[in-house]
């Protein structure tokens, strides 16, 4: 299974976002592909938070726009809602501790945990993400 991040949907979902078209080929690509995706509802949220945040677009997308646009990716037949097991909290926590993280980072070791719990590999641009141990992640 492959796991995305926010940074990933954000991209795909937003015409403004860096590299837009060619992330939202990466995302049209995964949840018509073979491997079943996830997305954790942590991540959805923050997508939905980011698409809405006017420091981050101009102008942000209308909440309406940003929860369809995040509603037809949980839609799509290949792609499963993620939520933390039963333990997640130990996990998170040795993740942390782990990476020594702090502020932005932590928020990260939540959504590696997740992705752990649910033996996928974490899609994200974001590299920080080699500082936690035993996560299977790639950049797409």
């Amino acid at each position: 299974m492959l796991a995305l991040d926010v940074n990933v949907l954000v991209a795909a979902l937003h015409a403004g976002a860096r590299d837009h078209a060619r992330m939202r080929t990466w995302v049209e690509d995964a949840v018509n592909g073979p491997e079943p995706v996830g997305v954790s509802e942590a991540v959805a949220s923050g997508v939905v938070r980011v698409l809405t945040h006017p420091r981050v677009f101009d102008p942000p997308a209308r909440l309406d726009d940003a929860l369809a646009r995040m509603e037809a990716v949980l839609g799509h037949p290949n792609v499963t809602v993620l939520s933390p097991a039963p333990g997640h909290w130990a996990v998170f926590a040795e993740l942390c501790r782990a990476a020594d993280a702090r502020g932005n980072l932590v928020a990260d070791a939540a959504h590696a945990a997740t992705a752990l719990q649910h033996n996928a590999t974490f899609v994200t641009r974001d590299r920080d993400y080699a500082r936690f141990p035993g996560l299977r992640w790639r950049v797409p």
